[in-house]
């Protein structure tokens, strides 16, 4: 038995490393945080743009819809991939009949009106939808389901990441993971800690695409890991708790 309380000794992680958010809100008295309405991801190279052109003739904008269109006869512009169009290493599109147009660096709204801009000289009061197909985050470490997840929304946050990738384990650090991104051809890193309820005020709380987030592990199970008399003490541990739960079912 003195084994067996040894290996829950050497295994124990203290709950305040397990809780997120904190201090929590107080529900008598809730506190309140602004939303950064200003927050609006850019385009950046090689992301893949759906882009479709309204209007209400909407023979007049066929031409401009080539995976709308009917048949090849409606155009298969360079640059066009299936519904998407590639933003190349200089940041342009190649568009039907409007030729290339440079987006890198321009938000989905600033997109529209460049596009549409040009669109008026051959269609008027186009409309133009655009959105991005490739949207995606890698998380790796200590995460329930490591891998990369393609979100559906610009508007997205680290929480619905952790949470479409099963949530932590329970050797996650939360006050320290990693975020890499890169822009712009500059790679960039930050720290975000989850157990603190500033995370809604980070600067990485929103994700871009391409971000990726590592989740380290606990001290806890790094010491498990290196140490080879800590792995034994916990095996023989348990066997023993097992033992000991058998033989007090069988005298009863």
């Amino acid at each position: 038995m003195p084994l067996f309380f040894l290996c829950l000794l050497a295994s124990c992680v203290n709950q305040r490393d397990l809780l997120s958010l904190q201090p929590a809100p107080n529900t008598d008295y809730p506190e309140t945080y602004p939303i950064g309405q200003d927050f609006e991801i850019k385009i950046q190279v090689d992301d893949i743009l759906s882009i479709q052109v309204f209007n209400v003739n909407p023979e007049a904008v066929l031409i401009f819809n080539p995976t709308r269109g009917v048949g090849a006869g409606a155009g298969d512009g360079a640059g066009a991939l299936g519904n998407g169009y590639l933003v190349d290493r200089d940041g342009y599109i190649d568009f039907p009949v409007l030729g290339k147009i440079y987006l890198k660096g321009q938000t989905r709204e600033e997109a529209k009106k460049t596009i549409r801009y040009l669109l008026e000289k051959y269609v008027k009061n186009p409309t133009v939808e655009i959105r991005m197909l490739n949207f995606h985050i890698s998380m790796v470490g200590e995460v329930a389901s490591p891998g990369v997840y393609v979100f559906p929304d610009e508007r997205f946050t680290i929480l619905e990441a952790l949470a479409m990738a099963g949530g932590f384990t329970n050797f996650s650090n939360q006050t320290n993971i990693l975020l890499i991104r890169e822009e712009d051809n500059v790679r960039k890193y930050g720290r975000i800690d989850l157990s603190s309820a500033d995370v809604f005020q980070s600067e990485f709380f929103y994700l871009q695409q391409n971000d990726v987030l590592y989740i380290e592990p606990l001290k806890e199970k790094t010491a498990t890991v290196a140490d080879p008399v800590t792995r034994i003490v916990g095996l023989v541990g348990g066997l023993a708790g097992l033992a000991t739960i058998i033989i007090t079912l069988s005298t009863n």
